[in-house]
């Protein structure tokens, strides 16, 4: 996200604006996809999809509280400017993420998956036949 933020705030073409926002984009996903790793982990599974939405909720509430401050931001010092400073606060926020959140609590619960180390066999059938039911449903196309 910090990355993304970086080269839309540095970019020159529509190109190089459309790849810093697909980057944001990546690295948002990436960022929700560990947040439910860690409740995974984390919280009993009886109160998983409570966690899940207020992770929704607070980032939905998150966006709109921060278009003031981004609108201030975009006048005073213009929305490259407010870009670059997004994409540091991002990296900043990423590094004490990273030395702050454990992965498991301790110690890690008994038989707990992805705590051992384990040999996966890797197939494509199973994407592959959810793809085809997916492009059969009319709703999809709707998207």
């Amino acid at each position: 996200t910090a990355v993304g933020c970086m080269v839309f705030a540095s970019s020159g073409s529509l190109l190089t604006a459309a790849l810093g926002r697909a980057l944001c984009g990546m690295g948002m996903a990436a960022t929700m996809t560990s947040a439910l790793t860690v409740f995974g982990r984390w919280y009993p599974a009886s109160i998983y999809a409570r966690l899940t939405a207020w992770l929704f909720s607070i980032g939905g509430m998150g966006a709109f509280i921060a278009t003031a401050p981004l609108s201030y931001l975009n006048q005073e010092i213009g929305w490259r400017g407010a870009y670059y400073g997004i994409g540091g606060v991002t990296a900043l926020a990423a590094v004490v993420v990273m030395l702050v959140v454990k992965d498991w609590p301790d110690p890690p619960p008994v038989n707990t998956p992805g705590t051992e180390q384990k040999k996966h066999t890797l197939t494509m059938a199973p994407i592959v036949e959810s793809l085809k039911k997916a492009v059969k449903l009319p709703d999809f196309w709707k998207l």
